[in-house]
């Protein structure tokens, strides 16, 4: 951009000086439209290089993966749940590793944005507690309906596919434990 700008300003003040007789730059530069170009011109550059900049240095957080059954693994075929739907989301999440899986466990208990994959647990969840130590994740869910959720016969598939996207995001961490309520679920070392 700063190399175009410098080539085009070469090449305005080459054409100027060459072919202009000496009373048209003195008449251009004294013209009425000369300060609302050179104001519309300084405009064009300063909302460039302020559009460069934020698309240079933005903080768009954390980059997270996140992988959803597909819908047609309702229906049975259990393969659907070794082929899930990814997603690639922004997390502004703390530095703390705590922290850090505690957001992401609620942005993916919230479920998915597409059409075609299913949230990871069935009916609606919320996180009670979350945290990290000795580079084991303890991860307390809280079902609202927690017989449909504990029950169904997909439980132990969704529990693995919580543990990939867990350990896909969070290379630090080794065994996840899973809590419903405070009664362990699912206990699974990487």
């Amino acid at each position: 951009m700063i190399k175009f700008v410098k080539n085009l300003s070469k090449k305005l003040n080459k054409t100027l000086m060459e072919d202009a007789p000496e009373d048209f730059i003195d008449a251009f530069l004294s013209s009425s439209s000369f300060p609302m170009r050179a104001v519309s011109a300084l405009c064009f550059v300063a909302v460039s290089l302020a559009l460069i900049f934020s698309a240079v240095f933005i903080d768009r957080g954390y980059r997270s993966v996140f992988l959803f059954p597909k819908a047609t693994a309702v229906t049975g075929e259990t393969g659907d749940f070794s082929r899930p739907v990814t997603e690639i989301r922004y997390l502004k999440c703390p530095e703390d590793p705590s922290e850090r899986l505690s957001c992401y466990t609620s942005e993916i208990l919230l479920g998915s944005t597409d059409y075609s994959a299913l949230p990871l647990f069935t009916g609606e969840c919320r996180l009670n507690e979350c945290f990290v130590r000795n580079n084991q994740a303890f991860v307390d869910i809280s079902p609202v309906s927690p017989a449909e959720t504990l029950t169904t016969s997909f439980f132990l598939n969704q529990c693995e596919l919580f543990k990939k996207n867990v350990c896909i995001n969070f290379k630090n961490i080794d065994t996840i434990y899973l809590y419903f309520d405070g009664i362990e679920v699912y206990s699974e070392k990487r």
